[in-house]
């Protein structure tokens, strides 16, 4: 599975998932890496596969997920808006 976001809510799904789940990271604004993590820009999905896991852990997952979804992504919501308020709770 790949994430979308490297911010709070990311690093929060690097628990919530299995470690070894994750290839990697993506984000609009950051690069890098993340605990052990390589971020990249939205550009490498298009070396993909269209039926790869994309997981949105962004407080702007709804304009991500159309972004992707016109890309031709399926996109998962299982982290996305509650992930986000535990974070901002935890």
């Amino acid at each position: 599975m790949i994430i979308y976001g490297a911010g709070n809510t990311g690093r929060y799904a690097i628990f919530y998932y299995n470690r070894e789940d994750i290839k990697y990271f993506v984000d609009t604004y950051k690069s890098g890496t993340m605990d052990g993590y390589l971020i990249k820009n939205i550009h490498s999905l298009m070396d993909e596969e269209k039926n790869e896991k994309i997981v949105i852990c962004s407080y702007a997952w709804k304009q991500i997920a159309e972004e992707l979804e016109k890309l031709g992504f399926k996109v998962s919501d299982e982290v996305n808006e509650k992930t986000s308020e535990e974070v901002e709770e935890g």
